[in-house]
């Protein structure tokens, strides 16, 4: 879906409880020795346990795709489509087209957003990411966007 010229990527908060996890795999709910960044993920398995709990165990690359540090700007808006709460994310000029190759080649899988070596949010790919600006959209309260932006900016992972 295009937007003046900003297109929406759909991030699923998704539920972990308690996972395994081996070398290349981890969950939010436990910290690996990973470099802030956006994960391209190879394997994942979600596991229902009742209607409304579930578990997704995420087996990453080993190294990230696109580093935080690359990010310009990061903050938390409004969407002018249905006025929920939605987080903006622009990267440097040097990494619009490393991330769109990224989404081209991840359409319809997750990302994974790692920051303090724990997975902060793992978003589906629903389109290509042009021109390096994106809305994450998702059911997002304004706390819980709030928080993302902040651990996000709080472990350094943005440019100065």
């Amino acid at each position: 879906m295009h937007i003046s010229k900003t297109l929406l990527l759909l991030f699923v908060l998704v539920g972990y409880t308690s996972c395994y996890a081996q070398d290349n795999e981890i969950t939010t709910t436990e910290k690996r020795d990973r470099i802030n960044g956006i994960y391209e993920v190879v394997n994942y398995v979600e596991k229902q346990q009742n209607y409304t709990e579930f578990t997704k165990t995420l087996q990453l690359k080993k190294e990230p795709a696109i580093l935080l540090t690359n990010l310009k700007k990061l903050k938390v808006g409004l969407s002018s489509i249905n006025h929920r709460y939605v987080i903006h994310m622009v990267f440097n000029k040097a990494n619009t087209i490393a991330f769109k190759e990224l989404t081209y080649k991840n359409i319809k899988k997750p990302l994974a957003i790692v920051v303090d070596g724990k997975i902060i949010i793992a978003p589906i790919v629903n389109s290509p990411i042009e021109h390096g600006k994106l809305e994450i959209t998702g059911d997002f309260s304004l706390e819980e966007a709030n928080t993302i932006v902040d651990n996000i900016k709080k472990e350094g992972a943005l440019q100065h």
